[in-house]
C-alpha cells in the first residue's frame, strides 16, 4: 500500500498527496474526529482531553500510520491536530481584513501579512490590481466616494473580479466624471467644506496617479494631482480659496 503525505492548504483543509500528486483531501472536522476516536486507547471515552489519546508511542504510530505521516515526531502530529481545530484563514478573507476603514487598502496591514507569510506576493499583486479596478471604476463615475468608503467594492473586487465586473464595471456611469457633486463645488450634498472636498479629491486623485505610475513620488503626485482637481473644478477651486480666507 503506498505512503500517503498530508499537506495543509490555506482553506485548512488537509491534502493528501502520493509524492508531488493530490489524491484527495481530508477535512478538519473528519481529521479531529479521527484523532479523538482513534489515537489512545481510551478511544472516545475521553473526550476533549487529546493528550489523554496519544499518551503512548503505539499510539502515535498507528496514528500517523493511518494519516499518511509515518514518521513525524510527535510534535509534527500535535501541529495537525492544531491545525484541524483552528484552520488556517484564506487569504481572501486576509486581504479583506487589511481594508481601512476609508474603504480602501491600508498598506501597513498589507505589507504586515506579507513580511509575516501569511499571504504569498502574488495576492499582494492581487490586492492592488483589485484596489485599482475600484480607482478606475469611480474615475469612470461608476462609483461614488461614499460607496468605496464602506469597503464593499474592493472586497467584491477581491473576492469576485467577475462578479465586479458585471455589477460595477460594465454598468453606466452613476455620476458625471469630472465634477463636483454639490453647489457650484460648494460640497454641500457631500456635507464637507469646500476646503475638505478640494483636499479629498487631491488626495483621491494623488492615490490613482500613484497608482499608474510607480516611479512618482508622493511630493510630485500631489502637486499633480492639485493642478488637475484645480483645472477640472475651476468653481471648487474658488469656494476653496474663498474657504481658506475667512478660516
Amino acid at each position: 500500500m503506498p505512503k500517503l503525505t498530508l499537506k495543509c492548504s490555506a482553506e485548512g483543509t488537509h491534502e493528501a498527496c502520493d509524492g508531488d500528486r493530490k489524491v484527495g483531501e481530508i477535512e478538519n472536522d473528519h481529521l479531529y474526529d479521527y484523532a479523538m476516536k482513534h489515537v489512545g486507547k481510551e478511544g472516545p471515552s475521553a473526550q476533549g482531553n487529546l493528550s489523554a489519546h496519544v499518551s503512548g508511542p503505539d499510539a502515535y504510530a498507528t496514528f500517523a500510520r493511518e494519516v499518511g505521516a509515518e514518521g513525524r515526531s510527535k510534535e509534527e502530529i500535535r501541529g495537525l491536530v492544531t491545525l484541524a481545530l483552528h484552520p488556517l484563514k484564506a487569504e481572501v478573507t486576509l486581504l479583506a481584513e487589511a481594508i481601512g476603514a476609508d474603504g480602501r487598502l491600508d498598506n501597513t496591514r498589507l505589507d504586515a501579512l506579507d513580511d509575516s507569510g501569511k499571504i504569498g506576493r502574488s495576492a499582494w499583486r492581487r490586492a492592488k490590481d483589485a484596489e485599482q479596478r475600484v480607482q478606475n471604476a469611480f474615475n469612470r463615475g461608476q462609483l461614488t466616494p461614499a460607496m468605496i468608503s464602506t469597503g464593499a467594492p474592493l472586497r467584491l473586487a477581491l473576492s469576485d473580479g467577475p462578479s465586479f465586473k458585471a455589477l460595477i464595471e460594465d454598468r453606466p456611469a452613476i455620476v458625471k466624471t469630472n465634477s463636483i457633486v454639490g453647489l457650484g463645488g460648494s460640497g454641500s450634498e457631500t456635507g464637507e467644506s469646500p476646503r475638505q472636498l478640494f483636499s479629498r479629491l487631491v488626495e483621491e486623485k494623488k492615490h490613482a496617479l500613484m497608482q499608474t505610475d510607480g516611479r512618482l513620488g508622493e511630493l510630485e503626485a500631489h502637486r499633480k494631482a492639485g493642478a488637475l482637481v484645480a483645472k477640472e473644478n475651476p468653481d471648487l477651486l474658488k469656494n476653496y480659496r474663498s474657504d481658506a480666507k475667512s478660516a
